[in-house]
């Protein structure tokens, strides 16, 4: 397991268009999503659940999350057939659902 002690998903990973596998679940990261992730249009497995980072070792404060403010990035993914993302929080307004509806070839 990968600890990347709370830093941000770099926006500069959506410039791996080839990419097919990205699995960054349980890595200790936290902060926005990037909407860049758009961009990787071969991608067909993305796992970015239970990404969470305490800032303290006694759990005191609350976790640092990966957070989505607008989903709509996830539509772009045309090539995508499993998704995870437990634990994310997504802001109001984020169109999840419409983001979902967009990619029939979901499979989980």
């Amino acid at each position: 397991m990968n600890n990347f002690g709370g830093i941000r998903i770099p926006e500069f990973m959506g410039s791996f268009r080839q990419l097919k596998y990205l699995n960054l679940s349980s890595a200790h990261m936290g902060g926005l999503i990037p909407h860049q992730l758009g961009n990787l249009s071969s991608l067909q497995y993305l796992d970015l659940s239970y990404n969470y980072y305490y800032y303290c070792d006694n759990f005191e404060v609350p976790p640092r999350l990966l957070i989505i403010d607008n989903a709509l990035w996830i539509s772009r993914l045309s090539s995508l057939r499993y998704l995870n993302m437990s634990d994310v929080k997504f802001r109001e307004g984020a169109h999840w659902l419409q983001a979902l509806n967009m990619l029939p070839s979901i499979m989980e």
